[in-house]
């Protein structure tokens, strides 16, 4: 696979129509905050982006 396909790569997924709690939305922000979470195999970091929907329509 080519540098630009991975370059254009997305991965978009559907969950179940459930709310998290509060708490929950929490970790999950403060564990995407932590870049060091996010550096790969190669010293390049990924990103990463939290999409808040409602019946899986983008808010």
């Amino acid at each position: 696979m080519s540098i630009e396909i991975m370059r254009r790569r997305q991965s978009i997924r559907t969950y179940d129509s459930q709310n998290i709690s509060e708490t929950h939305l929490q970790l999950i922000k403060d564990y995407i905050e932590r870049e060091a979470n996010f550096i790969g195999p190669f010293g390049r970091k990924g990103r990463v982006e939290l999409v808040q929907v409602n019946n899986n329509v983008t808010v």
